[in-house]
């Protein structure tokens, strides 16, 4: 379950933190699973009916457009109400989260296009999710001690995932005034109860049986905006000797279109260097009316234009040509 990844991450990010910030969030820390994927929660919504558009729709935005606005608005919500610590864990969530993603999507998608003629595809989103699960999996084995797909959803999961006022409260505040999506409060406790519901019923699976399920409701009833088999945190023993955290150093094409040779970790590490640096201004100017450098609020701005796109082998190949005949 990739979710668990954003949740490690926002553990750092807060580690990383001066003390005092760190006693403020302290109050809602058991807050931190559910508020590190809010932006990921929409994939849930009917996950079983292949029609419902908007759920994409509302995920994508989520991810992809408007992001220093919904900052700014999270910032007002803290200021608006007192210095709330569930609003401010919120708002340090949002940002580690779409910082984790500007590092970590290019090095997923580079592995997920290997054989892919598209992202627009079913095998691309199935080899995505694979992947994602296999590297949550074997990172939490890293940081905790245990494999991801060794852990009790009930007991482990479910039991941090329930909304309260704030999370709701900033999820409507965010879809009616900067998406103009008028039910996403709705969708959202929807979509979460769908996440509880189904990983009761498919995430511990040690042989692979609920996975099959799963991977035959996609043949049957295909969607291109999730893979149902990631609801199962059984991991193919294809995936199980691969080398998903690059600890080889193997090369890979990273966000500049470049090749890397950069591990998982080496990833993390710079994102969450650079993740720190970013709070810790905002912070400062919260408390203490401080500026944000200029620097930090462009790239907070121009983060989705900031991200490349890579390209599948084929296009590569297309591109190479056309520069040899001009």
């Amino acid at each position: 379950m990739k979710e668990l990844i954003y949740s490690l991450f926002l553990d750092d990010v807060i580690n990383n933190l001066e003390e005092k910030y760190q006693d403020i969030l302290l109050p809602c820390s058991n807050k931190k699973i559910l508020y590190s994927m809010l932006p990921d929660i929409p994939l849930y919504y009917n996950v079983f009916k292949a029609s419902k558009k908007y759920r994409y729709n509302l995920y994508n935005n989520m991810h992809n457009k408007k992001n220093y606005e919904v900052m700014k608005l999270l910032k007002k919500l803290v200021l608006e109400n007192n210095y709330n610590a569930n609003y401010l864990l919120i708002l340090i969530s949002y940002i580690s989260h779409i910082m984790l993603d500007y590092y970590l999507e290019p090095y997923i998608s580079s592995f997920s296009l290997k054989t892919c003629i598209s992202k627009n595809t079913r095998r691309y989103k199935k080899r995505y999710t694979d992947f994602s699960n296999a590297l949550a999996d074997k990172y939490y084995e890293k940081k905790i001690g245990i494999k991801a797909s060794k852990l009790n959803f009930q007991r482990d999961i479910n039991t941090n995932m329930i909304y309260d006022d704030y999370a709701l409260n900033a999820i409507d505040n965010i879809t009616k005034n900067i998406y103009y999506f008028s039910f996403g409060k709705e969708m959202y406790e929807i979509s979460l109860n769908n996440f509880m519901k189904y990983g009761i019923m498919f995430y511990n699976d040690k042989i692979g049986i609920k996975r099959l399920f799963l991977m035959i409701c996609d043949l049957f009833n295909p969607i291109i905006d999730i893979a149902r088999r990631g609801l199962s945190s059984h991991i193919s023993k294809g995936l199980l000797t691969y080398d998903v955290l690059n600890e080889k150093n193997n090369e890979w094409t990273n966000y500049n279109n470049e090749p890397s040779t950069m591990s998982f970790e080496d990833i993390i590490n710079e994102a969450l260097h650079n993740t720190s640096i970013i709070i810790k201004e905002v912070l400062d100017n919260i408390y203490y009316q401080t500026t944000i450098k200029k620097e930090t609020l462009e790239f907070l701005k121009n983060i989705n234009d900031n991200k490349i796109e890579l390209l599948t082998k084929s296009e590569k190949k297309f591109l190479k040509s056309r520069k040899k005949r001009n």
